[in-house]
């Protein structure tokens, strides 16, 4: 008696409020969960949209800063391309190509060290191409090395052109995509929104509405209908149409009809 406790006019009240408040609580909890899930969807939509448009970024740059670079080299582009496509023009084997780049590498021959890998069935080679336009002369180290894939149909200039070119729409399909982008995330931050309020109304009514009862709903209790001192159910129609059905589908051979004599009065069945 002397610890804090709550005290209900009767059993019942206490244990309804009691049973409330712990389904409230799950109730709460579910609430909580939707909440914290309708964020969590909306951060990683951002996420998403966010590694995509760097992702074209940073392919964008990599076009340019390639382009850039064949127009810094392109001497030496072309003289690659010219060793290349004369030993093809020549009918020289491609093993016996590639042998033949391997051994003028070991002479330390400048050109065929640009040559990383011939990709001669797609008419192409990758040129090792040093990187001076982010090097610093006076660091000490050399210059860091990008791997650019040179067709060996065009001249330096085409490929860098092809490569421009690239790039151009790579930007116009990055421009829409921020365009798109930005359209879903509002409308994602919208649905998130009103997942969110939703979910935060549920955890305000929770405690406020109490348990409705859970139990079967009998046939009867679609009609008028009363239990008597006798333990007989009494129904009675609501409308002319339940009048009608009682008669038709309820009345058993035992029951009794009752009907009063005035307009109006429903038909019953005991």
């Amino acid at each position: 008696e002397d610890q804090p406790h709550l005290t209900y006019s009767n059993f019942s009240m206490a244990v309804d409020e009691f049973f409330s408040l712990m389904e409230g609580q799950k109730r709460a909890v579910r609430a909580e969960a939707a909440e914290h899930s309708a964020l969590e969807r909306l951060e990683k939509i951002k996420k998403d949209q966010s590694n995509r448009m760097q992702g074209l970024e940073v392919e964008m740059e990599k076009v340019k800063e390639h382009a850039e670079l064949v127009e810094m080299h392109a001497d030496d582009v072309d003289k690659a391309m010219g060793v290349i496509n004369s030993a093809l023009d020549s009918g020289m084997d491609w093993d016996a190509l590639e042998e033949l780049v391997e051994v003028e590498k070991a002479n330390m021959n400048p050109i065929a060290l640009l040559m990383k890998r011939l990709v001669l069935d797609k008419d192409e080679i990758v040129l090792s191409l040093p990187d001076t336009m982010v090097w610093d002369e006076n660091s000490g180290d050399a210059p860091p090395i990008a791997d650019v894939s040179i067709s060996l149909k065009e001249s330096a200039f085409g490929n860098a052109r092809m490569m421009y070119d690239k790039y151009r729409i790579s930007k116009e399909k990055a421009s829409k995509t921020a365009e798109n982008s930005e359209k879903a995330l509002k409308a994602a931050e919208a649905n998130a929104q009103r997942q969110i309020e939703e979910a935060q109304k549920k955890k305000k009514m929770t405690y406020s509405v109490m348990m409705q009862p859970q139990r079967k709903t009998h046939w009867f209790e679609k009609f008028l209908w009363f239990i008597t001192s006798d333990n007989y159910i009494c129904i009675g129609g609501r409308d002319a149409q339940q009048n009608e059905q009682l008669v038709k589908r309820y009345l058993r051979p035992g029951d009794a009809y009752l009907h009063a004599d005035v307009h109006g009065a429903p038909t019953c069945i005991l």
